[in-house]
């Protein structure tokens, strides 16, 4: 009976994991990483604070993905001298947005990241912005038994060029900068 009631309880415990292959869209177009805005570092710093401000986040969504994402990001800023800055990026609303390039178990992929952009002033009156993804990872099954039941499985990815791209475009959005829009897989 022992043995029984271990085998059943392997059973249970092997039955709540799952693990599913990460399958990718193919992306022919690569966006840009990094983009030169007509401001002084100094500038558009005080404005990027602005923009990801967690009210104008709430009201003006970043584009990350063609489906709808609500996700909140803070800003910590580090100023190196008056011409480099660096912000980076930490989702804090715990949402998740659908990847357009990750495929897990057949449907679009829940994606969360983080994010640093570096501003480098280049003239007067000229910064070029980067884009980089610290860490983008997409949940690919379900683990179990955490102390409070069953939790995702996060498996680190390589970035897209969607999510850098989608950054610039929305600080370009939010400045009045006409800028194309980000090429997404199958124009999603």
């Amino acid at each position: 009976m022992k043995y029984v009631s271990l085998f059943i309880f392997i059973l249970c415990l092997a039955s709540c994991t799952s693990n599913y292959r990460i399958r990718t869209h193919s992306n022919a177009v690569e966006n840009k990483t990094e983009f030169s805005f007509p401001y002084s570092a100094e500038n558009l710093s005080s404005k990027l604070e602005r923009i990801f401000s967690i009210q104008n986040q709430i009201e003006n969504k970043i584009p990350l993905a063609s489906s709808f994402h609500s996700g909140i990001y803070t800003a910590k800023v580090t100023k190196f001298n008056s011409e480099t800055y660096q912000f980076d990026f930490k989702n804090i609303s715990s949402n998740f947005w659908k990847s357009d390039f990750y495929l897990v178990n057949g449907e679009k992929a829940k994606t969360t990241g983080k994010f640093q952009i570096i501003l480098t002033q280049t003239g007067v009156q000229s910064t070029n912005v980067k884009v980089r993804v610290t860490q983008l990872r997409v949940i690919n099954g379900i683990e179990c038994c955490g102390p409070h039941g069953r939790y995702s499985r996060y498996t680190d990815v390589a970035p897209t060029t969607i999510e850098e791209y989608a950054f610039l475009y929305f600080i370009g959005e939010q400045l009045g900068v006409k800028m194309p829009p980000v090429n997404r897989v199958n124009n999603g």
